[in-house]
């Protein structure tokens, strides 16, 4: 393929000259960008590495409040990594001597050396690094920056990607894998002239690689990381260093040094949601661009791994509060432990996602879902659970018809301390109202995976099914492990199996009974959507709350059967429903 000119190692003049002129082109001459900066109201992060204040080859950690105005800085997204030990951090026995004496660079990370070089060499004196601008033993000051993050990177003049340093000890700085000779070659030729910014003489011919492909199923240590998620979405303006070549993205344009991807985003639709807003332009197509989006940067986020699960909600922050800056004042931007209440039957039908059917596996996930222990969220969060989550296809771009009423002044989230949703330890009700109808659950022993509509490996060979006393039945995906009611080896397992979504009466020997204690769960009827391929009628399965009376809990989303000659046909699952009102905490 025709190329532009790779640079071989990240180190050299020739890098920092190429990424100089990047940002002084954007800076000087993206319409788009300036935009973005002139809305902003000016900001600064609470503290801020200076580079340029103390000696040479030190770094003095200053608080902003005693800058006269807020000043350009840049921020460092990277990989922390599991080997800390010697890794200089701030803390509150430190905190005053890296305030005055400063830190030597010497005795930093070599991730953070190599930030603070690209910010020399750029010209930019300041950087925010949480390792450093957030004290790491206070947990006060941690809650209170971790809900900054929005603005901290949203208003930095330039993020540092750091995606192949598995640790911060790695550093980024060097030779980059598209530039050496083995993968181009330089060709003197005419076709230079069809090649925007190439020298009509002189263009490279480079291997070929699927690096779409390889990208997608090998992610750089960076993309494995929950917290920076967010930190590749919310700046206006990115550098990404990877193993292959520097990237480049902002407001206005995003490419690579090939040149063979320009315009193209790598986070999917939230950076648009980004760039309209910074626009100004906050339409109610970008407005449900965010709605949607945000189902799709769940599924992608759970897959992510935490040093410490507890930072699920917190993590995500960020970009919650950048999805509500896309919601007019005039309607309800209210986000609740990772749901947003506008569009809440949508939000709530997330699935446990099979150990194996997302690109990214979290190590940290069990390999039996499960719910966090002590609870994080409540269970109706998708965060309330350690597994991966997706959402059926046709709640995006989709027809639909809802059944429930959200009762906005019975539905709250806080954290434990009074504070807001978005951190750890969040508590919280949904007050809703729809029809209702008791079911029993009858976890089914099958030899074949169950898992088309999302489960775990130790559980895709279970088929588990809501039985209502009209002798109905629909499949569950369960958000946590259940025991088996039926196996294999059992009498009549055979038409268990065979028949669900039917009312299909079966003989005695295998008919399971209801108990006493069998209305301890409830079908809530939520809602139909549909595609121009497919249609699902979906419901919430709930059972009685154990700690708080008169409350339930969410157990998972059932799929009822939809007849596609008569698709207007009520549900018969809820043939015998009642509409009340529930609260789910």
């Amino acid at each position: 393929a025709f190329s532009l000119s790779i640079i071989s190692d990240t180190k050299t003049d020739e890098a920092f000259k190429r990424l100089s002129a990047w940002l002084e082109d954007c800076l000087s001459n993206h319409e788009d960008c300036k935009t973005a900066a002139a809305n902003m109201k000016p900001f600064m992060p609470t503290r801020v590495l200076d580079l340029a204040r103390a000696t040479k080859d030190k770094a003095v950690l200053i608080a902003t409040a005693q800058l006269p105005k807020p000043a350009p800085y840049a921020c460092l997204s990277y990989c922390w990594g599991s080997d800390l030990d010697g890794v200089v951090r701030t803390v509150k026995a430190n905190l005053k001597g890296h305030q005055t004496t400063g830190i030597p660079l010497s005795t930093l990370p070599q991730t953070i050396q190599d930030a603070a070089t690209v910010c020399a060499k750029l010209g930019i004196r300041y950087v925010w690094i949480d390792s450093l601008c957030i004290i790491q033993d206070d947990g006060e000051d941690w809650a209170r920056e971790a809900m900054q993050m929005c603005n901290v990177y949203s208003h930095s003049q330039l993020t540092i990607a750091a995606h192949q340093a598995a640790a911060c000890k790695e550093g980024f700085l060097g030779k980059q894998i598209y530039g050496q000779p083995d993968w181009q070659r330089e060709v003197k030729t005419d076709f230079g002239k069809m090649i925007p910014d190439a020298n009509p003489k002189k263009v490279f011919l480079r291997l070929e690689e699927s690096r779409f492909r390889s990208r997608a199923l090998d992610p750089s240590p960076l993309e494995t990381r929950g917290w920076t998620l967010q930190e590749c979405i919310l700046p206006h303006r990115i550098i990404h260093y990877t193993a292959e070549e520097l990237i480049w993205e902002c407001n206005t344009r995003h490419f690579c040094e090939c040149g063979h991807v320009e315009g193209l985003t790598m986070n999917g639709t939230l950076p648009m949601v980004r760039t309209e807003i910074a626009r100004g332009k906050g339409t109610d197509k970008i407005k449900d661009l965010a709605i949607d989006g945000w189902m799709h940067l769940v599924q992608r986020y759970s897959e992510r791994n935490f040093t410490f699960l507890s930072d699920k909600i917190a993590a995500v922050a960020g970009l919650a509060q950048m999805v509500q800056a896309s919601i007019p004042a005039t309607e309800d931007s209210t986000y609740l432990a990772g749901l947003f209440l506008r569009s809440l039957p949508r939000h709530l039908l997330w699935t446990v996602e099979s150990r194996g059917g997302s690109a990214y596996r979290p190590a940290t996930a069990p390999d039996a879902p499960a719910r966090s222990v002590p609870p994080r969220a409540p269970t109706w969060s998708w965060a309330s659970v350690d597994n991966p989550v997706s959402y059926p296809r046709m709640l995006v771009d989709h027809e639909d018809r809802e059944y429930i009423t959200v009762h906005r002044e019975g539905c709250f989230a806080t954290t434990a301390d009074g504070a807001s949703s978005r951190g750890a330890g969040t508590m919280g009700e949904l007050l809703l109202e729809g029809p209702v109808i008791p079911v029993k659950l009858i976890t089914v022993e099958s030899p074949e995976q169950h898992s088309s509509e999302g489960s775990s490996d130790s559980w895709m060979s279970r088929l588990i099914l809501a039985w209502t006393r009209n002798g109905w039945r629909a499949k569950v995906v369960c958000d946590v492990a259940r025991d088996f009611d039926v196996k294999v080896d059992k009498d009549g397992h055979d038409c268990w199996t065979c028949w669900t979504s039917t009312n299909w009466h079966r003989c005695e020997e295998c008919n399971l009974k209801y108990g006493p204690r069998d209305t301890e769960c409830i079908a809530l009827k939520v809602g139909m959507y549909c595609v121009p391929s497919d249609r699902k009628r979906l419901f919430l399965v709930l059972e009685r709350s154990r700690t708080v009376e008169g409350a339930w809990e969410r157990l998972g989303v059932g799929f009822a059967r939809v007849d596609y000659k008569n698709v207007e046909a009520e549900w018969e699952l809820f043939d015998q429903a009642e509409v009340r009102k529930v609260r789910i905490v």
